[in-house]
């Protein structure tokens, strides 16, 4: 009994001092995390069944990883996409859905990364923020590497890290400027004595064998867009395997958990800034070393469909790295000692996208993709100066002008529907709307319901309009989420506006709307009258009498109205004088109208043209109108 006592005080002992130490050494057991973000693709990558594209690098990291077949961005565009997985919040609370928002956040609300640092880690970024957010001090302790050699300049010995890289290689401009592909693989290897000839090794891919989908015209313009693309997925690639190289050389890689993903989808048309698969699906693998195999245990397959968004992303490594997440996150974490089950939906947004005011939401499930359009009267191809610079936008408009395209082809430039519905499985490429089907009715309802209940859960900011925030925001930074949680009545009231409004509206729902004491709901109220158009023919009068709104937003939207119900020169002279509101959000929506109505009265143009054009978004959309008015 002796011996049997001091075996196990001895084994008790040892228990003990292994886990002193191992309290003493925590740091020594979180893993580094790195997280390689390339920007504006979708899956065109060979693990993901691409059969023309070269990705070797992307392809190992997937056969010794995990790959996931069901991982979305909630925005198709940059800066309101990073805004998800910089807070792991939906924007739509925060309100930086807008592409450059202008917005206050709480003071609870910290970048994740700052988390990490809190808890020992050594936070490094490659220069890239773009969250539609200021930036937060003390978020990063290295922010501004470019190369490899220096992103961890600075850190501790054994101490952990985590590393956000991003890459520009595949980003939208590369394909508007084909020079600028090449520079920007020069400027991140600079230090290779071999960067030309390794340039001279990629592929020039062949136009005529690239594949395009049904809802983009076969034109050459289109084809060679597309081989450019996966040139610069092959040099992206290229680059995350240098990345990878680097981990090893510096005897890293067995303490580093590495994700890979896109930032959104895209970027050939109607891909980026639409929330069709096209625009939100993304490519995403994480592989972890044996030795934190167990970290990532709770998903044991190589290929997982399990629903993940980038709302999940900031609980996920936060997770991977043993902390716990802040209860204000929406996301799940998916990964790691905190994960959570799954959600069975991954939800997603449109807003104003740069000078073009819009309002998407989509819900998408392992089957289906449903599509809510809030401002249907509207197409999809809204111009948009950036989006215009490719060669192959300018060209498929220019055939749908000519007659040339078929009614798919043609759907980007016309007006949407309210609702769309869209199976996956049989229809990846989103050209088959199903909402009008008996057959899917059912699903439908459930869609819209979910879609509803989203809203109201998380007080989208989205159905307030832009202006009306700025106004109420003392006309300086918007404080989105103080004026939701004092006004959260209003908000009620404006979603319930919103959906009547812009689904089978009535007019007896409509002339209500215009009566309400709430402005926002007199802005969808107006909306409903573009939407029923002749069919509000009897609610002109309360149309004019809100031409002198005092919401610039309510004004503005009851002048387009009011032109399409025959009253032209009225609504010219409300939208005249909007030109000269001291409200930004007020003009750009006056713009908008003007640009999608194709008004050309002169004494309205020669106003745009002597416009203050210091904002980025308010020069945009005056040079287009200029220019189709010439």
């Amino acid at each position: 009994m002796k011996v049997i006592f001091k075996i196990s005080f001895a084994l008790c002992l040892i228990t003990l001092l292994a886990n002193c130490n191992n309290t003493s050494n925590k740091k020594l057991s979180q893993p580094n995390i790195v997280w390689i973000v390339s920007e504006d693709n979708s899956p065109f990558i060979g693990c993901y069944g691409d059969t023309i594209a070269i990705t070797p690098n992307i392809d190992r990291l997937a056969e010794e990883g995990i790959l996931f077949e069901n991982a979305f961005a909630n925005a198709p565009v940059c800066a309101p996409s990073r805004s998800t997985l910089i807070t792991g919040m939906y924007p739509t609370t925060l309100g930086s859905q807008h592409m450059r928002s202008n917005v206050k956040v709480p003071e609870n609300v910290k970048f994740f990364p700052r988390y990490l640092k809190d808890a020992g880690y050594y936070t490094t970024l490659r220069i890239k923020r773009d969250y539609n957010i200021p930036k937060q001090d003390g978020t990063w302790d290295k922010d501004n590497f470019w190369h490899m050699k220096d992103a961890l300049e600075g850190k501790e010995d054994d101490q952990p890290f985590f590393m956000f890289y991003n890459t520009w290689m595949t980003h939208e401009g590369k394909v508007q400027d084909e020079s600028s592909l090449p520079d920007y693989f020069k400027s991140t290897f600079e230090n290779d004595s071999n960067v030309n000839t390794t340039l001279q090794s990629f592929t020039n891919f062949n136009s005529q064998t690239v594949i395009i989908p049904e809802y983009q015209p076969d034109i050459p313009e289109m084809r060679d867009a597309w081989a450019l693309y996966y040139k610069a997925m092959q040099m992206m690639d290229y680059e995350v395997g240098r990345i990878i190289q680097y981990l090893k050389d510096n005897n890293l890689i067995e303490n580093t958990i590495i994700i890979y993903s896109s930032d959104h989808g895209g970027v050939l048309g109607r891909s980026k800034r639409f929330n069709y698969e096209s625009g939100l699906h993304i490519p995403m693998i994480v592989w972890a070393p044996g030795k934190y195999k167990n970290v990532v245990a709770n998903i044991n397959e190589k290929r997982t469909n399990r629903m993940v968004s980038f709302v999940d992303m900031a609980p996920t490594i936060l997770s991977l790295a043993g902390i716990e997440k802040p209860d204000y996150m929406h996301g799940k974490a998916f990964l790691g000692v905190n994960a959570q089950h799954e959600d069975t939906i991954a939800y997603g947004f449109r807003g104003r996208m740069d000078e073009a005011y819009d309002i998407v939401r989509t819900v998408r499930t392992k089957q289906y993709r449903y599509i809510r359009n809030y401002m249907p009267y509207r197409p999809n191809g809204q111009h948009l100066e950036f989006l215009w610079k490719a060669k192959s936008i300018e060209a498929w408009e220019d055939h749908y002008k000519n007659g040339l395209c078929n009614d798919m082809q043609s759907a980007f430039f016309e007006p949407r529907p309210p609702e769309e519905l869209y199976d996956i499985v049989s229809d990846p490429d989103n050209i088959h709307n199903l909402a009008n089907s008996t057959e899917y009715s059912t699903t439908l309802t459930q869609l819209r319901d979910i879609n509803r209940n989203l809203i109201r859960k998380y007080s989208d900011t989205g159905f307030i309009p832009e202006g009306e925030f700025w106004q109420r925001s003392n006309k300086g930074a918007i404080a989105y989420k103080e004026i939701i949680d004092t006004d959260k009545d209003e908000l009620i009231a404006a979603i319930n506006a919103a959906e009547k409004a812009t689904l089978y509206p009535n007019l007896e729902d409509i002339k209500l709307m215009l009566e309400s004491k709430y402005s926002t709901v007199r802005f969808w109220g107006a909306t409903g009258c573009i939407i029923l158009e002749d069919e509000a023919m009897s609610l002109k009068a309360q149309l004019i009498h809100l031409l002198n709104d005092n919401s610039g937003d309510v004004a503005v939207t009851s002048a387009e109205a009011l032109y399409l119900l025959g009253d032209k020169k009225l609504a010219i002279k409300s939208l005249y004088k909007a030109l000269d509101s001291e409200n930004i959000y007020v003009q750009l929506r006056a713009l908008n109208i003007v640009a999608n109505r194709k008004i050309s009265d002169e004494k309205l143009i020669l106003k745009i043209e002597s416009m203050d054009k210091s904002n980025q978004y308010i020069n945009s959309i005056s040079k287009y109108i200029i220019s189709i008015n010439k």
